[in-house]
């Protein structure tokens, strides 16, 4: 049995893949949750797809729809949704890495301003910067 790790980012390359079929997603990444020796990882991947589906198509991701995507998979094919699903889950967590960096370095700074007594609101009425 092979084993898969949902590791590492995407590079500029994999991110100009094709998209990726949010229902085999989930399977394949059901299946890599259950058999990788990184099941945390596998349930963010899990997660995530569970997120785009319910956003696209509410209460699609149902258990009858699920078994029948994963009757039609056959293991090689898991193995390579998971690979190309890995990907674009690869590409968007490092975009939330970069965007969680930013806020932190704003938030570092306006803690130092607030120790120094230069108090800003630097947010509109909408939450906004």
């Amino acid at each position: 049995m092979a084993v898969l790790v949902f590791a590492g980012h995407a590079s500029a390359a994999e991110n100009s893949k094709p998209p990726v079929d949010d229902m085999r997603c989930l399977a394949a990444s059901m299946f890599v949750a259950k058999t990788d020796t990184n099941e945390e990882r596998g349930f963010a991947v899990f997660t995530y797809f569970l997120g785009r589906l319910d956003v696209a198509a509410p209460g699609r991701a149902t258990a009858k729809e699920m078994r029948a995507v994963l009757r039609k998979l056959t293991r090689v094919e898991v193995v390579a949704d998971a690979l190309l699903c890995n990907q674009a889950y690869n590409a968007r967590d490092a975009e939330m890495i970069k965007l969680i960096d930013e806020v932190t370095r704003w938030n570092t700074k306006e803690v130092e301003r607030a120790a120094r007594g230069k108090v800003r609101n630097s947010f509109n009425e909408d939450g906004q910067r």
